[in-house]
């Protein structure tokens, strides 16, 4: 009996002692090297939705439920999960900060346990490889979660090497694009290839109800079209057709962020906010859009539906170029050119 005793306080002693050697919160850490450039393992890792089909976590569970903010992209985005699978439940995670092309910080619940952080850190190889350094720090939590952590540890780096395998494979896959081209004049698509451009103009930022919008960008583009002509001796065959390049359109949020400018061959110096935006080359999905700007988010549904029928995926970066003058122009013969990447 005394024996039993002495053995029951030392198990109380014990678990008393045990929490103060337990580490309080669990660090991983997993490197790979990506056989691609860093632009594209970055933009997988900034789009939420581009994350969730590499991400080992999410891939546990073919019936999860997915909701993501709008965009899915950049600092302040997130996206929210729901499982019936006890080891996922339901969480949340939302991009805390950026660095372009070189890390991302990210902030993640677990239901009710908050203040678990990861971190991605991206470093640009020769033969356009890159190193990921993907890190997983969990919040500090008291005993026995201590001891969950400890048992969990192998299985969340696995997780993040899982994920990084899952990525090089999404990133090496060819892309098949088995698509005879159709008129695009007549709201057919086409698929084009084109290399880089730059676009000089000035970025604006807008609400998207009511006309603050298109007073910016008609008043942008008198602005940049009199610098190019008056201050560059530029003609107007020279400059071209004028150009927005779409940055963010979040409707939930009521706001816009775009370049507005024209895309030339000629040099000219930037000056104060008039400054050149880089539209990277590759593949493009193209089609006009007849009628009325307002009605321009039919054309761009169309053309995500039709990408998610032939099994590509469209980048968020747009571009329209406008080939026709709204002010002597009937509404209904308005033409637009839409332009978006495929993402490869």
């Amino acid at each position: 009996m005394r024996n039993l005793l002495f053995a029951l306080l030392l198990l109380v002693v014990g678990l008393a002692v045990l929490p103060l050697f337990l580490p309080k919160s669990m660090y991983v850490e997993e490197e790979y090297i990506l056989d691609a450039p860093v632009e594209k393992v970055y933009s997988h890792f900034n789009d939420l939705q581009k994350f969730t089909k590499f991400d080992a976590w999410v891939q546990k569970d073919s019936a999860i439920v997915l909701e993501f903010s709008s965009p899915s992209y950049g600092e302040e985005a997130s996206f929210s999960w729901k499982s019936e699978d006890s080891d996922l439940g339901n969480g949340s995670m939302t991009i805390t900060e950026t660095k372009l092309n070189e890390f991302i910080y990210y902030d993640v619940s677990f239901g009710d346990r908050e203040g678990n952080l990861t971190e991605v850190i991206f470093q640009r190889m020769d033969d356009d490889k890159t190193r990921v350094i993907w890190s997983f720090d969990s919040g500090e939590v008291g005993y026995p979660f201590q001891v969950y952590n400890i048992l969990m540890k192998g299985s969340v780096k696995a997780n993040l090497r899982k994920g990084l395998e899952n990525l090089n494979a999404i990133l090496n896959k060819p892309l098949e694009l088995d698509y005879k081209n159709q008129d695009v004049e007549k709201g057919g698509f086409q698929i084009i290839e084109q290399g880089p451009k730059k676009l000089f103009g000035v970025i604006q930022q807008t609400s998207i109800a009511g006309e603050e919008m298109n007073m910016a960008m008609t008043e942008t583009f008198g602005l940049v079209k009199s610098y190019l002509m008056d201050a560059n001796n530029l003609s107007e065959e020279q400059i071209g057709n004028p150009v927005v390049l779409w940055k963010q359109y979040d409707i939930e949020a009521d706001n816009a962020l775009f370049y507005c400018g024209y895309i030339f061959n000629e040099e000219v110096p930037e000056i104060d906010d008039l400054e050149y935006a880089d539209i990277p080359g590759g593949k493009f999905l193209t089609t006009f859009h007849n009628g009325s700007y307002d009605s321009l988010y039919v054309t761009y549904n169309r053309m995500r539906k039709f990408a998610s029928v032939q099994l590509f995926e469209l980048s968020n970066d747009t571009y329209n170029v406008y080939l026709n003058n709204p002010e002597d122009t009937a509404e209904d013969e308005l033409k637009t050119q839409v332009f978006i990447p495929i993402i490869e």
